[in-house]
């Protein structure tokens, strides 16, 4: 599909020639529940081998599979982390990944000929590594004084992993690197960014990009890294509940990065952009409602 030429919020973005009257395009399938799974696990995803790949760590039913949604069912979080694939038009079931579990999710990433997942335990907030070949998944190995109190985020940059992960304890925000053959760099705060929620990465341009929450707020801020710098990060005229993802896509041979968030004071996604403008370079802009 095309980009569209409307928005939802015009007077945050300022984009010209917006036609009276019309309404923004929806895009895609119809949406549907394939699992039960709450923010503070919220699923990672990834494109490996040609196929779609989620990991999380779901909810679980009693006497039932994993991906039960029976309305009176008894159940919880297990904290097991789970993998699905979806290929042909349907997902898989999801199989339990070497027993690892992990109380806040993960973050998945692909480098070389294998897809690499970074997440919490169990019961700490210690971070664990591990990687998938196609077949299956490695027994999970420490990443040595590195902890994180939510899920880390990932993406591939320049022949490396990084990873981009709160503290133990704290809001700050750290940024490391998994380097083949060296395995993970030591973590190096990122000076003067704080967030409440996980970030989102996305490479855009031979640049990495971060999108994350305010310190205490739902205000979102973009940082790019710079010859290994994070610039000073800029307050974005959106915002979201809880935690942006990033993409990067193209659209007629156009780039664009893919935001989606939600809306400060619902449920409800939102679907941002940011790429080219006609008379002001690159620049944010929000697309249209989910619902």
């Amino acid at each position: 599909y095309s980009r569209p030429n409307v928005v939802m919020n015009q007077k945050s973005i300022g984009l010209p020639d917006v036609p009276q009257g019309e309404k923004p395009k929806v895009c895609g399938p119809f949406q549907k529940v394939i699992g039960r799974i709450d923010e503070k696990r919220k699923p990672a995803l990834a494109v490996f081998q040609n196929k779609l790949h989620l990991v999380s760590s779901d909810y679980y039913c009693a006497g039932g599979p994993a991906f039960d949604l029976v309305l009176n069912c008894l159940g919880g979080y297990d904290n097991f982390l789970k993998h699905r694939i979806y290929e042909n038009g349907k997902w898989s079931d999801p199989q339990i990944i070497h027993k690892q579990k992990s109380k806040k999710g993960v973050g998945l990433a692909v480098l070389g000929n294998r897809l690499h997942m970074v997440h919490l335990g169990n019961k700490s907030n210690q971070l664990w590594y591990s990687t998938y070949d196609g077949n299956s998944w490695t027994p999970n190995v420490k990443i040595p004084n590195q902890k994180s109190k939510k899920r880390p985020v990932l993406a591939t940059f320049q022949n490396r992993i990084h990873m981009v992960h709160l503290g133990d304890s704290s809001n700050d925000l750290w940024h490391s690197m998994y380097i083949p053959g060296q395995g993970w760099t030591v973590n190096v705060r990122i000076p003067g960014q704080k967030s409440k929620n996980t970030p989102g990465l996305a490479l855009f341009r031979n640049r990495l990009h971060m999108v994350h929450s305010g310190d205490s707020s739902n205000d979102l801020w973009h940082s790019v890294l710079v010859r290994d710098q994070w610039t000073k990060n800029n307050k974005l005229p959106i915002d979201s509940k809880y935690s942006p993802t990033l993409a990067f896509s193209a659209s007629n041979s156009t780039p664009w990065m893919e935001l989606v968030h939600f809306e400060k004071g619902g449920s409800a996604l939102y679907h941002s952009l940011y790429g080219p403008h006609l008379r002001r370079g690159r620049t944010w802009i929000e697309w249209f409602d989910t619902r």
